[in-house]
């Protein structure tokens, strides 16, 4: 049971890394983060057709610039894939905000395969006069999926999370999740956007 719920995990995971990488070239990004601080935040679609790309990035010409980005998987055959852009404007310091990220720990985030084991629950019972060790583990199978591309002069980290609000309520103590949660929070309060 266990290996068939790993086994699940690799595939979303290369699902949503294989999907990332069509809806950039689909948004016309480049796969590859180009500027000196730059960061992406993809969420999935989910059971819906639709998913969002938040980025943050300094230009070269050391302006702060954010866009917001939803598109739109067809539906149907005569559909096409579509997008809408519009660039964010925010009317605080985009250093800070910068800076406040950084102290989510976003450089050393690890993947979530990393830290599967934290979310598991080791029991241990005893059964007629023997003692056996079970292992429980909530798997949320429904909800979103993020990436985050992330970039800061040569430090770069790229990281993939699953329904990390579902499972950071049941985990609490897990600090990846939280610090991954609070950069949506982050995000969201700053710029009034759905992410």
């Amino acid at each position: 049971m266990k290996n068939n719920n790993l086994i699940i995990i690799i595939l979303l995971l290369f699902s949503l890394k294989a999907r990332s990488q069509n809806i950039d070239s689909l948004l016309n990004l480049s796969d590859t983060l180009k500027n000196k601080c730059e960061l992406r935040i993809y969420k999935d679609k989910g059971i819906t057709n639709s998913g969002f790309v938040f980025i943050l990035y300094k230009t070269k010409n050391d302006e702060w610039k954010t866009e917001y980005i939803q598109w739109f998987e067809p539906t149907h055959n005569n559909e096409k894939f579509r997008f809408y852009k519009k660039e964010l404007k925010y009317s605080k310091n985009y250093l800070e905000l910068w800076l406040t990220i950084q102290t989510k720990n976003i450089e050393f985030l690890p993947n979530e395969s990393y830290f599967q084991y934290k979310k598991e629950k080791k029991i241990i019972e005893k059964e007629r006069n023997q003692y056996t060790m079970s292992i429980r583990k909530l798997n949320i199978i429904d909800g979103y999926s993020y990436k985050l591309k992330y970039k800061n002069g040569n430090i770069k980290n790229e990281i993939e999370y699953n329904n990390p609000e579902s499972y950071l309520k049941s985990n609490p103590e897990i600090d990846e999740l939280f610090d991954f949660v609070e950069i949506l929070r982050i995000l969201r309060s700053e710029f009034k956007i759905e992410l």
